[in-house]
């Protein structure tokens, strides 16, 4: 009897001695490991970038939202296209998003896109270049469905179509806070708002 309660007290001090030793172990490992990243898009692209984009409000789905990235160092540093025609943004599932940009190859582009959904936290997006044979897959801005941010931005972006109506937000976002606007494209090199101003009676 003495020498199993010897035996029995041993096997329990070992015990405590192997979960004093692993329990920190594995505690570390599962917290330093790497997070899991989202599938490659498409091997064909060289480059991504992960774009996290926080949203303070309510959630929001196909809402325009904009970046800012230096493209003029990736052209140079051979990475990306000229004008930029390999820019693609997928959600992190790997769907693509309708996007356009503004003043590629500089310091300060644009790339406004529609996010197909926000979180009220913080939603994962992902930036992808690198394909030398990449054709621009960019929408077309001043519609209904995909209002441009100003005449300008329509004008520049090759998405005039002469001098009318077109569709703006200047504040990107939701859709339902575009309106329509009178451009003119092509008085002074184009990309003007029209606004004019009524008087009634009483």
């Amino acid at each position: 009897m003495i020498w199993e309660a010897i035996v029995k007290r041993k096997v329990l001090v070992f015990s405590l001695l192997f979960l004093l030793v692993t329990l920190p172990i594995v505690y570390l490992v599962f917290k330093y490991q790497p997070k899991a990243e989202a599938a490659w898009y498409d091997d064909n692209f060289a480059y991504r970038q992960r774009v996290d984009i926080t949203n303070a409000g309510t959630a929001q789905t196909d809402f325009q939202v904009a970046i800012t990235l230096n493209t003029s160092a990736l052209v140079t540093a051979g990475k990306m296209q000229s004008l930029c025609q390999d820019i693609r943004v997928t959600n992190i599932n790997g769907k693509i998003l309708p996007y356009w940009t503004h003043l590629c190859n500089t310091t300060n582009t644009r790339i406004y896109f529609w996010a197909d959904s926000l979180t009220n936290s913080s939603t994962i997006f992902y930036l992808y270049y690198g394909n030398p044979s990449a054709i621009s897959s960019e929408i077309k801005t001043g519609t209904s469905d995909k209002p441009g941010i100003s005449c300008k931005s329509i004008l520049d972006h090759s998405d005039s179509t002469g001098d009318g109506t077109y569709y703006i937000d200047p504040n990107a976002g939701a859709k339902s806070d575009a309106f329509q606007a009178y451009c003119d494209m092509t008085t002074n090199s184009g990309g003007w708002s029209i606004v004019t101003a009524e008087t009634g009676t009483g």
